[in-house]
């Protein structure tokens, strides 16, 4: 009795635990909602915003020192 009782409460622990629910992201095709920030420039020095890149080629480089 023991035995079936060891291994039917992890069944019942995983069983009765919420549901693993994932965020919901912006989706596919969707405008990026405008957003500013003042630690990323660019060659003129100054932070860009999104309106002000629209229809031209973006590359961001994250790296990290570690």
């Amino acid at each position: 009795m023991k035995r079936i009782l060891l291994a039917a409460a992890p069944l019942l622990a995983l069983a009765a635990a919420p549901p693993n629910t994932m965020p919901q992201g912006v989706p596919v095709g969707s405008e990026a909602p405008e957003f500013t920030t003042g630690k990323w420039f660019n060659h003129i020095g100054s932070a860009p915003s999104i309106a002000s890149l629209r229809g031209k080629a973006i590359l961001i480089e994250f790296w990290a020192t570690w």
